[in-house]
């Protein structure tokens, strides 16, 4: 009814047509009405985006791609793929897209993406509207001006100050200049980096651009139809309101809003010819964010409620299958690196790429079970079946061609999709190999047993060493053994016994016999192993010190601290006599001299798997007594201190002296040997 209400509008305006033709025009109107309704069938898309769909666009093999705002969705026919955050959109909020041979420009709030292949790029951009392409350069249409792109990144492009800082809502090449449609006018620029003449056609707010043949279809103020040819408005058509999206379908102009459904004008006169809306169509909503008519002239509709919908072509034309290779794995790994549409060389693989397959497709929207594939590989031909991939393992070495082929419900024939590869020959079995392989196997034969005479001796230097080494340690403990009591020590212990049972003091010299007693015996007793318990040889210090206090003039005093880590010393094994030489030393040079009383400290401390051993005195220090030594030297202790290295190692022993305030207040020795127990 509407049709017929703006048909006796239009009469009533022309005045130039009579009653008879009135009838005959409302009825032909109506039949026309009634065809064109009925040429197109209806159908909902199941499983469709939830959210409004702000652009439609179809790749080179037929996928409609949709921009929304939860991200990017790619249709087949069959089932849609969602690009998100989760896996690799920079962001969901996608504005726009552009496709540019198999490259995916997508344009959001925040970035620019591009999807080449399985890899996706990302650059930072303010909120982009359009991208168009023009002589190789990628023009982008943003909330802050207009950019365009380069491998280095998004370059604004400097203009003038009205456009350098407005929205740019559409961009248009028509007739030889760049068409601007901003919130700052409509202008017209011959060229846009580093323009010359810009020309502000009109101040008002334009949002859309379409061109149709000779001229240039611009949308006012979201509810109006310009006209344009070149830069002169010929028409201003008032249309619904809330323009979203303009396409030119056959022909016809159609026109979506986001309140007031779908207007369709005359494409060359740009009369009005029908609404659809919900109340005179299958449409649940007059919310319709989008329009677009794919390559088999099925029109594509998005509304709020009913998600995506599509009229289809009642009498498609029969037209010959396009067939694109998808993907190409080589080893089971994507080879991203070429695109096997246009590769026309002959792919190397390795020897050990014998594994290959290949994933290809041939889209039909609206009845994709209906495709059936065929692949050749080589003299080798499969059946047609509606698998779109192939996987061929552990080929041989050698060249192949592959080439699939796709039919539609028709029987319609692709044309093939070819590509060639060569497989390697593995390079054992290369004759330069071979030869290669027996000079190697001699060479390696005389270099074997160059090694073995070289190993053999130096395994009998090594046992030379090893008991040259064991023959001087047991020169060291044979000389320490000897070196263990001083004479001077035991002549000194039996004149004291003798002056005590000279003076009657039978007490105390039968103390020093049974101490010194002990003292031999324990040395006796030592000498005929390597190792003693630390206890042991505590309990053997302690009677070695005691008889230095009755038999040495001067008064001194000891300690003896354990700080053991819990383990028992009774567990601890250390070499025997091995600190005696060293406390002699601090008794003889050290506290001897001293005019107060001497204090002597033996230190015992497991740590880092080591045995730590000092005594500390508070004697002259080291320098006054290698002074009042004058010539003499301790043969005793340069032999423990080669014993020591030989357990442990170089710096593993220090004689330094005890410092305060750069006063000399004593002596230290120190050393450690390896962590041994008897458990």
């Amino acid at each position: 009814m509407q049709f017929i209400s703006n048909f006796i509008k239009v009469y009533y305006n022309s005045k130039k047509v009579n009653a008879l033709f009135l009838l005959l025009g409302l009825f032909y109107g109506w039949n026309l009405v009634s065809q064109n309704n009925t040429n197109k069938e209806f159908i909902t898309i199941k499983n469709a985006p939830e959210t409004p769909i702000n652009l439609i666009a179809q790749d080179q093999i037929g996928h409609l791609w949709m921009a929304t705002s939860q991200g990017l969705f790619q249709f087949d026919g069959t089932e849609f793929l969602h690009y998100n955050t989760k896996n690799n959109l920079a962001t969901n909020h996608v504005h726009t897209i552009s496709i540019k041979k198999d490259s995916l420009f997508i344009g959001t709030n925040t970035h620019l993406s591009i999807k080449v292949r399985s890899n996706f790029y990302h650059y930072e951009s303010k909120k982009i509207n359009k991208i168009i392409f023009h002589k190789g350069v990628s023009y982008i249409a943003t909330d802050e001006g207009i950019a365009y792109f380069s491998k280095s990144g998004i370059h604004p492009i400097e203009i003038n100050t009205q456009l350098d800082f407005a929205k740019i809502n559409d961009i248009n090449f028509y007739r030889g200049a760049f068409y601007i449609a901003s919130n700052r006018g409509f202008w017209r620029i011959e060229q846009l980096i580093n323009p010359i003449k810009t020309t502000k056609i009109n101040a008002q707010t334009y949002s859309k651009l379409l061109q149709n043949g000779t001229e240039l279809i611009a949308v006012e103020n979201t509810n109006k139809i310009d006209v344009f040819k070149e830069s002169k408005r010929t028409q201003t058509k008032q249309s619904i309101s809330n323009i979203a999206s303009v396409a030119i379908i056959e022909d016809e102009i159609w026109i979506a809003s986001t309140n007031e459904a779908i207007e369709i004008l005359e494409v060359v006169s740009y009369l009005f010819k029908r609404k659809i809306n919900k109340y005179n169509s299958k449409l649940s909503s007059n919310s319709v964010s989008t329009i677009f008519n794919d390559e088999q002239k099925n029109i594509w509709i998005s509304t709020k409620n009913e998600g995506l919908i599509v009229y289809k072509n009642a009498k498609p034309k029969t037209h010959k299958p396009s067939l694109f290779l998808e993907g190409l794995k080589v080893s089971y790994k994507a080879l991203d690196t070429i695109n096997p549409n246009d590769y026309k060389k002959v792919l190397p693989l390795k020897a050990n790429q014998s594994t290959i397959s290949f994933q290809y497709k041939t889209v039909d929207l609206l009845h994709p079970n209906k495709i059936e594939y065929r692949w050749t590989l080589n003299a080798e031909t499969s059946s047609w079946s509606r698998t779109n991939s192939v996987l061929f393992r552990d080929l041989k070495p050698g060249n192949y061609t592959f080439s699939v082929q796709s039919r539609t419900l028709g029987k319609q024939l692709s044309a093939p999709r070819e590509i060639r590869f060569s497989i390697a020959v593995p390079y054992y079995k290369k004759t330069w190999f071979l030869l290669s392989l027996c000079a190697f196997t001699i060479l390696l034969f005389i270099a074997l047993m160059i090694r073995y005479l070289r190993i053999t001796k130096r395994k009998n230097e090594e046992k030379i060493a090893s008991l040259q080494l064991k023959n001087h340690l047991l020169s060291l403990e044979q000389k320490a053994l000897q070196l263990q009591m001083n004479p001077h020590f035991i002549f000194n212990v039996l004149n004291g016994i003798k002056a005590a049972g000279n003076a009657g003091n039978k007490d105390e010299m039968n103390k020093s016999i049974n101490k010194f007693a002990t003292l031999l015996r324990a040395i006796l007793n030592n000498s005929r192993t390597d190792e003693v318990a630390l206890n042991e040889e505590i309990k053997t210090l302690k009677n070695y010190i005691e008889l230095e206090q009755m038999m040495n003039s001067k008064s001194f005093g000891y300690e003896i601290i354990k700080q053991l880590s819990g383990i028992d010393p009774e567990e601890i094994l250390i070499p025997p006599m091995l600190l005696q030489p060293f406390i002699e030393n601090s008794i003889k040079h050290g506290i001897q001299p001293l005019q107060k009383e001497g204090f002597l400290v033996l230190k015992f401390e497991v740590k880092d798997q080591f045995l730590h051993c000092s005594i500390d005195d508070n004697g002259v220090g080291l320098q006054q007594a290698n002074a009042n030594k004058k010539s003499h030297k301790s043969v005793a202790i340069a032999v423990n201190r080669a014993r020591i290295e030989n357990l442990s190692g170089k710096n593993s022993f220090t004689i330094r002296e005890l410092k305060e305030k750069e006063n000399t207040i004593g002596t230290r020795v120190w050393f450690k040997i390896p962590l041994k127990t008897d458990y």
